[in-house]
């Protein structure tokens, strides 16, 4: 017999962009109703053989992790791509994880009714 699969109370969101756009990414995860951001300093490297060879190539970028209600997410990710173009190259990316385990104490915290 098959189990049943439950799907995710909620998903890690990680958003990647350039430095000083996470304010932004903030402004559109609180209109969507996600409570919690955290913004981590990141590195990114440009691809071209010039940039390599001169140590030039490398880019200060903002990551941004944070928990999203499942139902969101995809509003989320076309709010990203219609605010901040995220489908053009070097303009960033976002991904979601679905994460399958959490407590309660967690969703409560996230504000996650499961």
């Amino acid at each position: 017999m098959r189990k049943k699969t439950i799907p995710a109370p909620f998903e890690l969101m990680i958003t990647i962009v350039e430095r000083g756009v996470s304010a932004k990414v903030s402004e559109i995860l609180r209109r969507h109703d996600c409570q919690f951001s955290l913004t981590t300093l990141g590195e990114g490297t440009a691809r071209s053989q010039v940039s390599d060879i001169f140590g030039f190539g490398i880019v200060n970028r903002d990551v941004v992790w944070s928990f999203v209600d499942p139902l969101m997410a995809g509003k989320i990710l076309k709010a990203f791509d219609e605010e901040l173009e995220l489908s053009k190259p070097a303009k960033g990316i976002a991904m979601t994880i679905p994460v399958q385990a959490g407590s309660n104490l967690l969703l409560d915290v996230l504000g996650i009714n499961y």
